[in-house]
């Protein structure tokens, strides 16, 4: 007996399986608590029975065997796996309230497991929560950039298809109940088409209607784990690489510029087979909002099939009183708004069922319910009818903030007073890098560094708390973490003269060199279509959010300079070769000068050549000291951050990626006289792009006729 237990042969596995049902559903209560001690495999316990297509915890549910379920939960029985019959849960399938409070007092094991799926948010005013979630994902408005869109296509491909659908597929022994390799390789043939001809609209359809279970996996994930994207405590969720994709997937769709040709409003119909749970959610004048997608017809008799019409005898029913567990339901819903739903029957793979799409984060009140589960008669047990809620304001602003860890969460000490902002909101931002050479490892790094800042600011500097308003950790583990410091309300201890109307973000890190080194290497395979799969495309995309957000920044425009600047830096003969007379110059990375001509002779090792690496045998140098001076023509190509900098003594002028530049002279001074102080000298002035300076010509002289208005 002890050795059936122990082997990891898939007939004594199909045996044990077997002999484990049948004790569960005996409520043979001492023979499963002897039984669970030798099964050393305890996927064993979550295998679906070949003959009754049911889990060991279905049974015992159904049955009504509490001790059993104790037992299986306390072994760590998967409640989420659904018997092939009725597709139920075990909790669904559960006949006694107190074993239904058991799956609430028991802690689940995965969080990808669950006892049901809430498949909607019910409220009174989810109205504004449907404001709040649209506005959110109003930044894929612009479908302009095809490129954006196709890095979004590849993210899905790579980690919601690849990674997420076959880990999780992997993690399911019971093949009849999961999305197989074939299937998922069959819908990345779409996205990848989606990618190909420039077509998500058409290309997501024909995946999500294709006969696999991949519209079914996609709604359940939706249903479950969308509505972290817009809690703040869930900003550093394990999960919040399979919400992106969930976001892409959706908000790609919702804001498709020939979504309008698909447009739907009238009446249309769902079919589906609902629990007693499920049905509790409607209730008369009830606001209902969708969190996945739901597929619905314009043809009533089809959708009448998809509920089971005339099938209610046949559905699961409880052991003792024979009290129905699911119902045929019949939904009809009144579409009023042209944004919530599309016909695509033409696009669909099924066009025979004249497929209604509604799409997620729809409002609707239920405005009849009608049961027919005690007249015999009716094909349908229940009939509910929903009038979508009308949004009258869809243009008011929200605001939201990053997941920001309070003080408590650092341990921090009592503040010994405060003064409050004087400018409130502020009118600047201080962002200051710590230049050390400590870097975080981990999130106990991150505390102890934030506590040492504290202790030096109160107890060595004789200040009333940490300096900063808040603190940006990083650690190796490609995770971000923000502090709170002093807060949004109080008055700083960072740059003179702009504490009382500014707030300082510090920087624990040598982030401006790790950021240049980053950009340098890899910032230009986003515009490679070949490196579109790339191992590093996490990487390159979030280069890109840096600099874009930046370059396109709506204040930049105060910030704007043209003249002359200065660089100084120790360049290396091999970087020396890439300056060759009248060579264009085009910059990957953030290029730091300053409008001070001795600030950048010090940054270049003014008066240092001597003291720079040199070969052991010829004494040749291996660097120089290098003084670069940039004519900057153009007003979107560098800025002035001296007002802003935390250290306003270097007088920076920071130059934005992606700047063309020609070399008009170089002067080797060493050549002369290996004393100089500076070595070499580099004038480069700015290629100007004509088409460039109309665009902004056009947009100024927009800007002044609407002001004259």
């Amino acid at each position: 007996m002890l050795s059936l237990y122990r082997s990891n042969n898939n007939d004594n596995d199909s045996t044990t399986i077997d002999l484990l049902y049948r004790l569960c559903k005996e409520n043979e209560i001492e023979k499963v608590r002897n039984c669970l001690q030798f099964i050393h495999n305890k996927n064993i316990i979550n295998k679906i029975h070949a003959s009754t297509h049911s889990t060991c915890l279905h049974v015992a549910c159904y049955y009504g065997h509490r001790e059993i379920v104790y037992m299986l939960l306390e072994y760590g029985a998967l409640r989420s796996v659904r018997n092939l019959t009725y597709d139920l849960t075990a909790y669904e399938e559960a006949d006694t309230d107190d074993i239904k409070q058991l799956f609430l007092e028991k802690k689940l094991f995965s969080n990808n497991d669950y006892d049901y799926i809430e498949w909607s948010m019910v409220g009174d005013n989810l109205l504004d929560k449907q404001r709040e979630f649209r506005q959110k994902i109003d930044l894929y408005k612009n479908y302009d950039n095809q490129h954006l869109i196709s890095k979004l296509l590849v993210e899905i491909i790579h980690y919601y298809l690849n990674e997420y659908l076959i880990n999780e597929s992997n993690d399911n022994d019971n093949s009849e109940d999961q999305i197989t390799r074939q299937q998922i390789e069959t819908i990345e043939a779409c996205f990848k088409e989606a990618i190909e001809k420039q077509d998500y609209l058409t290309y997501f359809i024909k995946a999500y209607t294709l006969s696999t279970r991949f519209f079914k996996e996609l709604n359940k994930h939706l249903a479950l784990y969308v509505l972290e994207y817009f809690d703040r405590t869930k900003y550093f969720s394990p999960n919040y690489r399979l919400v992106n994709c969930l976001i892409h997937i959706v908000t790609l769709l919702i804001h498709h510029p020939n979504l309008s040709q698909y447009r739907f409003q009238g009446a249309c119909y769902r079919g589906m087979r609902i629990t007693q749970h499920d049905l509790e959610q409607y209730k008369l004048d009830q606001h209902i909002l969708n969190r996945s997608f739901l597929s619905a017809s314009i043809d009533r008799e089809i959708a009448e099939m998809f509920a089971g019409e005339g099938q209610q005898s046949h559905m699961r029913h409880t052991y003792q009183n024979h009290r129905f567990l699911q119902y045929s339901c019949l939904c009809k819903y009144l579409i009023k708004q042209n944004s919530t739903a599309i016909n695509i029957e033409n696009l669909s793979m099924n066009q025979h069922e004249k497929e209604i799409l509604i799409l997620p984060f729809s409002v609707f009140k239920v405005v009849k319910i009608k049961r027919n589960d005690f007249d015999s008669t009716n094909t349908i047990s229940i009939e509910i009818e929903l009038e979508e809620c009308e949004d009258s304001d869809n243009n008011s602003e929200s605001e939201s903030c990053p997941n920001i860890l309070n003080r408590s969460s650092w341990n921090a000490r009592s503040r010994r007073g405060h003064d409050n902002l004087k400018t409130f909101p502020v009118t600047h931002i201080v962002i200051r890098p710590i230049n050390d050479s400590y870097s975080p490892r981990n999130q106990q790094d991150c505390v102890k560094q934030i506590i040492g800042f504290q202790h030096h600011h109160m107890y060595t500097l004789g200040w009333s708390d940490i300096g900063y308003n808040f603190i940006i950790c990083n650690d190796n583990h490609d995770q971000q973490e923000i502090y709170e410091g002093r807060g949004w309300k109080y008055i700083g201890a960072h740059c003179r003269d702009y504490n009382n109307r500014s707030l300082a973000y510090t920087l624990s890190t040598r982030f401006f060199k790790e950021l240049n080194k980053h950009l340098a290497l890899y910032v230009l395979e986003y515009f490679d279509r070949t490196k579109y799969f790339s191992p590093n495309y996490r990487l390159v995309n979030c280069l890109i959010h840096i600099v874009t957000l930046l370059i396109h920044h709506p204040n930049l425009s105060q910030y704007r300079f043209q003249g002359a600047c200065y660089r100084g830096m120790r360049i290396t003969q091999h970087d020396l070769k890439q300056y060759k007379l009248d060579q264009h110059i085009l910059n990957r990375s953030f290029l730091s000068a300053t409008i001070d001509h001795p600030v950048a002779e010090m940054f270049a090792g003014e008066g240092e050549q001597s003291k720079m690496r040199y070969t052991s045998k010829d004494h040749r140098s291996l660097q120089y000291s290098c003084l670069c001076k940039y004519l900057i023509k153009q007003n979107s190509t560098a800025i002035n951050i001296e007002s802003l900098s935390t250290n306003p003594y270097e007088r920076e002028i920071l130059i934005l990626p992606f700047s063309v530049f020609k070399v008009v002279n170089i002067k080797r001074n060493y050549l002369d006289d290996p004393k100089a102080s500076i070595s070499i000298e580099i004038e480069l002035e700015e290629c100007e792009d004509s088409n460039n300076n109309n665009n902004n010509n056009e947009s100024e002289t927009s800007l002044s006729s609407s002001s004259r208005q």
